[in-house]
């Protein structure tokens, strides 16, 4: 089944200031106001659609949109493979299909899976899934290709997995994916700057349960909210919901996360990937919604105005 595929390939083998801080001393984002909104944030997503020009008849996962929408980087896995490689398009206008999909140049690696491609707002560093750790490529501006990428120095462990970065846009906060516990995590931790290790990672206890797998982390722009997947009680493994919590302050920890209901289901998958600075529009992976291009796809959905 193509939805067990991709859990196993996606989730289970699968020079800056500093930001505000939460009260336990980690970066959760760069803060600041987004910008003015498209919508209104009170009403719930609309119907999702597939994202155009990315998707094909293989596997596409991990959609990510650089801020001003024009440029996404995603895995992609060509037809009859399992060999995920990092992939990026662009547009130019949000209201656009994007074109000329290709490798991006210098983070693929010979493994079969590089996976999650998530980048700091000013394009100059990504951070990624390779196999079951987490790695990190560079580039000095970007007209440069990113250096080829190498394991987070002090988050990986030899003996359990590591995946599904999310980075701050400052590049001072990563949250991620760990079986530590024995059972799919969120950790996070941070560093005081771009040239710092990460600190020892600390689990976001109020989002994790003890037996339900929680995964793919994404934070609001202004690091109030949270998204993330978790495997359906009532059909786990084959099923995963997007839920959703919130915070008063960067001082305070996630509320109970809520199920995005009109985005899950006890059927099919959905897999959050990205948010957008305004908090309107959502990406997400689904492998089984119907009208999907035939394998693994990116999807958005968004909210009315």
């Amino acid at each position: 089944m193509r939805v067990l595929a991709w859990c196993v390939l996606g989730v289970v083998a699968c020079g800056s200031s500093d930001g505000p801080r939460g009260g336990d001393g980690s970066v959760d984002t760069a803060g600041g106001d987004g910008p003015a909104s498209r919508c209104d944030r009170s009403k719930p997503f609309g119907a999702p659609s597939l994202v155009a020009g990315v998707n094909s008849l293989s596997a596409d996962q991990w959609g990510w949109m650089t801020s001003d929408e024009l440029t996404i980087y995603y895995a992609h896995a060509e037809i009859g493979s399992s060999d995920f490689n990092v992939f990026s398009a662009t547009r130019g206008s949000p209201n656009d299909a994007f074109s000329g999909a290709a490798s991006v140049a210098g983070v693929n690696t010979s493994v079969t899976a590089d996976n999650r491609p998530t980048l700091t707002a000013d394009g100059l560093i990504m951070f990624m899934e390779v196999n079951a750790d987490l790695f990190v490529a560079t580039r000095a501006n970007l007209s440069l290709p990113f250096s080829a990428p190498v394991p987070v120095d002090g988050l990986n462990t030899t003996t359990n997995f590591e995946n599904n970065p999310w980075v701050s846009p400052d590049g001072l906060a990563l949250l991620f994916v760990s079986d530590v516990s024995g059972v799919s995590d969120l950790y996070r931790s941070s560093r005081p700057s771009i040239a710092s290790q990460f600190a020892s990672p600390t689990p976001i206890d109020e989002l994790n349960t003890p037996s339900l797998a929680e995964f793919a982390p994404v934070v609001t722009k202004d690091g109030l909210e949270i998204y993330f997947a978790r495997f359906n009680p009532v059909n786990q493994i084959v099923t995963a919901d997007i839920m959703h919590a919130t915070r008063s302050s960067l001082a305070d920890g996630f509320g109970a996360p809520t199920v995005i209901g009109e985005l899950s289901s006890t059927t099919t998958e959905e897999v959050p990937t990205w948010i957008s600075d305004d908090s309107c529009e959502i990406m997400f992976t689904s492998g089984n919604l119907s009208g999907g291009a035939g394998g693994l796809d990116v999807w958005i959905a968004k909210r009315p105005l």
